[in-house]
């Protein structure tokens, strides 16, 4: 069988010239690869167990399915044909589009498009592709990977790491954003306060700010150098339905995009969860510009509403 031939490329992704694989491996020269994380409908990923016969990575945990691009072929066309190909997923319609991973030698010099599909068909896997694979909970995947991650390919480690929000999740504009485990109360006070979001929000109650802080799973924070400018407060399941309780951009960063971008992230680390809110009077008409829909049966119970009827 012919040997595949690679785009090699440049340190921003653009092609310079062709060359058999041995080649561009064995000269640790950029080239480009497409991954695919699918999840069911309850939320579970597919991790895939690479075959014994590969030459980088044996027998090591990787994404649902990745692949190095042909000469010529651009990323959305290698992802479908590596579901295909690997695990006889057929799609024709474009894959959700997660993040883009530069060159580094924890992906094997690859740039590398990051897709999500959600699927609940059968799954007929390629055995000189993977050994097997088998669908798992990400906190399971998180627990796994922390206590035997030598289990798992480098570029798995780096992809999963800012699917799941452990680092930060990119720059846009100047404005770095994170997915942030905790926040001192005082920073977040001054943010809501600065974004007019802290008229709607309890904050002169003792140990209500700190309590709502320390019940959301999902932060995503938006930062300019070390001054807070955006936050996105969610509670999520992951799977079904992220609520996202807040969404506080300080005034003076307003109409740059820094909410959608909040927003953005949010979305890509619910899973295949779906976003809820509840809109501030003056917001009605921002959202729908971003492509929610207005649900007519919502509804809320105030905590001292008193006894059910």
């Amino acid at each position: 069988m012919a040997e595949e031939i690679f785009d090699v490329v440049d340190e921003q992704d653009v092609v310079t010239h062709q060359a058999p694989r041995s080649e561009v491996h064995r000269r640790g020269c950029r080239h480009r690869a497409a991954h695919i994380l699918v999840f069911n409908s309850r939320g579970e990923v597919f991790v895939q167990q690479r075959s014994l016969d590969k030459d980088m990575s044996p027998g090591q945990w990787d994404t649902s399915a990745a692949g190095h691009l042909d000469a010529g072929e651009d990323y959305d066309a290698c992802a479908r044909r590596e579901l295909g190909e690997e695990l006889g997923i057929h799609v024709t319609a474009p894959l959700e589009r997660l993040f883009k991973c530069a060159a580094s030698p924890a992906t094997g010099m690859e740039f590398c498009w990051v897709y999500r599909l959600t699927y609940d068909g059968l799954l007929t896997w390629q055995q000189s592709e993977l050994r097997g694979g088998g669908w798992f909970t990400p906190s399971a995947v998180d627990t796994w990977r922390e206590l035997r991650p030598n289990d798992f390919t480098g570029a798995f480690h780096l992809i999963w790491e800012r699917y799941r929000g452990l680092g930060p999740l990119g720059e846009r504009d100047g404005i770095t954003y994170r997915r942030t485990r905790a926040l001192e109360e005082s920073v977040v006070r001054e943010l809501y306060v600065a974004s007019t979001l802290g008229e709607r929000r309890p904050l002169d109650e003792p140990g209500r700010l700190a309590a709502m802080l320390a019940g959301a799973n999902l932060l995503v924070s938006a930062w300019e150098g070390d001054q807070l400018v955006g936050l996105a407060r969610s509670v999520s399941d992951f799977a079904y339905c992220t609520y996202l309780s807040d969404l506080a951009v300080r005034a003076s960063h307003q109409r740059r995009g820094i909410g959608r971008e909040l927003i953005r992230h949010t979305r890509a680390l619910g899973g295949t969860a779906q976003l809820i809110l509840l809109s501030a009077p003056k917001a009605v008409g921002y959202y729908p510009r971003l492509g929610f829909q207005s649900h007519p049966s919502a509804w809320t119970l105030a905590a001292g509403a008193g006894e059910l009827s």
